[in-house]
């Protein structure tokens, strides 16, 4: 068993496989910045902005937008977590 704890989030991998802890406060912030990530990502896609975004190769622009995928899923799971904890009153 390994575990890695850091600023509230703490890591542990046991027969292959991770669990991760959020303490109430490290689940709001990373939620917090996950979400201002994805919100940074997105607006560089459209507008002015996004006619950059649109001359890269389509390589380049399938990756941004997985990325804006993936982050988009952490969110939501994130949010659920944090909605089920607060129903609960527990930390995450």
């Amino acid at each position: 068993m390994s575990t890695v704890e850091s600023l509230g989030l703490r890591m542990q991998v046991t027969g292959g496989h991770v669990a991760t802890t959020y303490t109430t406060e490290a689940l709001a912030d990373t939620l917090s910045k996950k979400t201002a990530q994805l919100s940074a990502l997105l607006s560089l896609t459209i507008g002015s902005c996004g006619e950059a975004f649109r001359d890269e190769s389509d390589s380049i622009q399938e990756h941004v937008l997985w990325l804006a995928a993936e982050l988009a899923r952490e969110v939501g799971m994130l949010s659920a977590l944090a909605v089920n904890a607060a129903k609960e009153g527990k930390p995450c």
